[in-house]
């Protein structure tokens, strides 16, 4: 901050007092051009001395105040980093580590010269440091500690080493461009930046060439490694020889993780080799199998060597220092971060190949209601950002026509799902008027539900409102497609009439249907997801579960109309075989077969509609359940001060009310559905466990029905998880058991007195299941 111009007599003795300007910087400019308006002068720098300022208003200034010009907001006061504070000051010089690397190098924290211990240690610490920036801290404060890093020719003279810095370089950008092309990280799952290093050059090496395979640096190590076993006598227990193949397992599972990454790479004109995926991945597990360190119950008896897989402690190792990096690379963060240690490292490259695997069945998928439950499925599991960055970049390959599951691609899914799998209807179908900008904003849309659902799950919640804008425009552009005169011929041509009455809405009706179905999926996907990350509070999941129950009893009528339209196909592709005239054996065999794809996509439906029952069954018992034990003051109420029921109800649910399917229910609804004022508490708790043992046999059937037809139809996939079903299963036996133990207890008039009951999701993650305990005494005393 400048004060005004100082008088002579106050300026410093090094500036002359005839030198002294006056007035401020734009006035002398102001000056000098009406002297001369074609002259381009500009004049130096004046400083004044505002140390007796700052003095006066330091002590003025309060615990608090600051002192800031006019345009200093808040974003700058965030942004701004306090000097001389060690926790952000990133040039500060704290007195610890070195500056420069080359006092780092200078003070031996380099070396060129390392024992096979050290080059162990110094390997694995970059595999610390590796995963460690996969777990969502930054390059700066990771990998980029390493000193050989940012002087590689220290490195010519340990070939090992240096093959070895290339590839996980190569492994740093390909993460970090696979991160950037999909964009589906936040800040707090992934950070790409490289803080300035310019990692690219660093990644080419003398021998590398464009196109080849990042992994090339690494076969020459190998081979001459292999050729060093080789000289030792078979199961000889030689130090040296241990040390040779300690290190290369480590480069093995270094070029097999890069190979993995090269095969799953996927744009517009290079497809992902998921089989050569899968047979990297087995390579890279069992490197990674014995470079884990041992495990709890053989540690006593282990016996550590420096030989072991992972050293006892990766702090000792040569070549980092922290304090230079973060000097090198600001704005890094200044503060130290705790790296994983051996176990976590190797838990975390575990995990990685095993996401890796997951998300590559996506393959294998039959069509696009499959692929939505695989998505919304995610959020069952924890899957690192690495893995979801590769499958929407696989995913959105489609976009551009390239082929995902089975085959298909986005459009073909799409035409799928609309039940128009032959490809001569589809081809009439898309020349209909209203159907083209249709399929135009199906795809997009389809394209950015499948995103949302590949961020983090605590991000979904957000994201997903924002793209309810889109399926509502997609919802008229689909009305506009089904009402047009050709698309009634359309139908009744190629057997889908009307049935005529009001629940037939949904058998000619495609587009409508399609798009109504995917709301919903999205709708249920918004508050179970909520439930799991535990957005609303116990007293709020009898209204959660109630809206739900609505949203699956609103699908379950899509579907029925679906089965109906398709058993109409199926039975006019079967009287039309029968019926028809002598036909050449491939046009029978190609009739076949579709007929066989009809057949097999009407019996998936039909286990989705087994699922819905299953679904609502399950919703209603546990809403009911709740509101029972509440009643019977077995589950405290909530008392809030800031704001009622109804304005609770509108904070939940006004985001989807953007959303015309389906119509939205307002508070009264909710409050007439949920009034039990004529209802015992005893009679809510015995009509909720018998709607739990309704929730069994739909679970049951499906996996009938998914054994009986598992080897005639490979084209088919469930519309769950067969771990998610059997939780499910688990989830209703247990609460019909634990309601009835609480009808026992209020049959003996002891349930007030002896009873206690939690509600519990370690069991499942959106349904809860009730924990039945007893008081003790002193809890009935207090």
């Amino acid at each position: 901050m400048a004060d005004a111009a100082p008088s002579a007599a106050s300026l410093p003795a090094s500036v002359p007092a005839e030198q002294a300007p006056t007035g401020s910087p734009r006035q002398q400019s102001a000056t000098v051009a009406s002297h001369d308006s074609t002259a381009d002068v500009r004049l130096p720098p004046s400083w004044r001395e505002i140390s007796p300022l700052l003095e006066r208003t330091q002590e003025q200034l309060r615990v608090g105040e600051l002192v800031h010009p006019n345009g200093f907001t808040l974003f700058e006061a965030m942004c701004a980093v306090e000097l001389m504070d060690p926790k952000m000051d990133a040039g500060m010089h704290t007195g610890d580590g070195f500056r420069t690397v080359e006092e780092a190098v200078q003070g031996g924290l380099a070396p060129t010269e390392l024992t096979d211990l050290q080059l162990r240690q110094l390997v694995d610490h970059v595999l610390t440091c590796e995963a460690t920036w996969h777990a969502g801290h930054s390059l700066a404060q990771t990998v980029l500690t390493c000193l050989y890093l940012h002087q590689p020719e220290r490195t010519r003279a340990l070939p090992v080493l240096r093959a070895y810095l290339q590839a996980v370089l190569h492994s740093t950008v390909a993460v970090k461009e696979l991160a950037e092309a999909s964009c589906v990280h936040e800040e707090e799952d992934f950070i790409p930046f490289t803080f300035n290093f310019d990692i690219e050059p660093a990644t080419q090496g003398d021998d590398w060439q464009p196109g080849a395979s990042r992994a090339a640096a690494l076969a020459p190590i190998i081979s001459s490694l292999l050729q060093q076993r080789e000289t030792f006598s078979p199961g000889s227990k030689d130090e040296e020889r241990v040390a040779v193949e300690a290190l290369l397992c480590r480069m093995k599972f270094r070029e097999s993780f890069l190979r993995v990454l090269e095969a799953l790479h996927c744009t517009d004109r290079h497809e992902p080799d998921f089989r050569l995926a899968a047979k990297e991945i087995a390579l890279a597990r069992k490197e990674l199998y014995k470079l884990s360190p041992p495990t709890s119950s053989d540690t006593a008896t282990a016996t550590v060597t420096q030989h072991s897989p992972f050293p006892l402690n990766p702090d000792d190792s040569v070549g980092f220092d922290v304090c230079v990096s973060r000097q090198l690379l600001a704005p890094a963060p200044p503060r130290k971060i705790v790296l994983l240690n051996a176990k976590e490292t190797s838990e975390h490259y575990s995990a990685l190949l095993s996401d890796f695997e997951y998300i590559s069945t996506v393959k294998d998928l039959a069509g696009l209601e499959s692929l939505l439950d695989f998505m919304m499925g995610l959020r069952n599991r924890t899957i690192s950002v690495i893995a979801r960055s590769q499958l929407y970049a696989y995913l959105k390959c489609a976009w551009k026509g390239q082929v995902i599951c089975k085959g298909q691609s986005l459009k073909e899914l799409i035409l799928g799902a609309l039940g128009l799998r032959n490809a001569a209807i589809a081809e009439e179908w898309l020349q209909l008027p209203q159907v083209e900008a249709f399929m135009d904003k199906a795809q997009r849309a389809l394209l950015s539900l499948l995103k949302v659902l590949c961020t983090n799950h605590a991000r979904q919640q957000r994201r997903i409102t924002h793209i309810f804008d889109d399926w509502e425009d997609l919802l008229n552009a689909g009305h506009a497609a089904d009402t047009t005169p050709e698309m009634e011929k359309f139908m009744a041509k190629h057997g889908a009439a009307r049935v005529g009455d009001e629940s037939g809405y949904w058998d000619d009706h495609i587009c409508q249907t399609w798009v109504t179905n995917c709301v919903s999926l999205m709708q249920m996907h918004f508050f179970l997801l909520g439930i799991q990350l535990e957005l609303f509070g116990e007293y709020e999941l009898p209204m959660i579960y109630w809206y739900v129950d609505y949203i699956i009893g609103y699908r379950a009528d899509v579907l029925h109309g679906l089965e109906r339209r398709y058993y109409k196909l199926v039975q006019k592709r079967m009287s039309d075989s029968q019926s028809a005239a002598k036909k050449s054996p491939k046009r029978k065999s190609k009739e076949k077969q579709e007929l066989e794809d009809q057949q097999a996509w009407l019996l998936t439906i039909q286990e989705h509609i087994l699922l819905t029952d299953a679904l609502r069954h399950m919703t209603r018992g546990l809403l009911w359940a709740l509101v029972g034990l509440e009643k019977l003051g077995l589950v405290p109420g909530h008392a809030t001060p800031f704001n009622e029921e109804r304005e609770r109800y509108q904070q939940r649910f006004y985001r989807i009310f953007r959303l015309s399917v389906p119509p939205a229910l307002e508070y009264e609804m909710f409050q007439q559905s949920t009034d039990v004022s004529s209802f015992t508490g005893e009679a809510l708790i015995e009509m909720a466990a018998n709607t739990f043992a309704k929730c069994i046999p739909p679970l049951m059937q499906i996996h009938s029905l998914a054994a009986s037809t598992s080897s005639s139809s490979s084209s088919r996939a469930l519309p769950a998880n067969v771990d998610e079903l059997k939780v499910m299963q688990r989830v209703a036996m247990t609460n019909k058991i634990a309601l009835s133990v609480v009808a026992g207890a209020l049959a003996k008039d002891e349930a007030q007195e002896g009873l206690q009951v939690t509600v519990d999701f370690s069991t499942h993650r959106t349904f809860y299941v009730l924990q039945i305990s007893r008081r003790s005494k002193a809890q009935e005393g207090s």
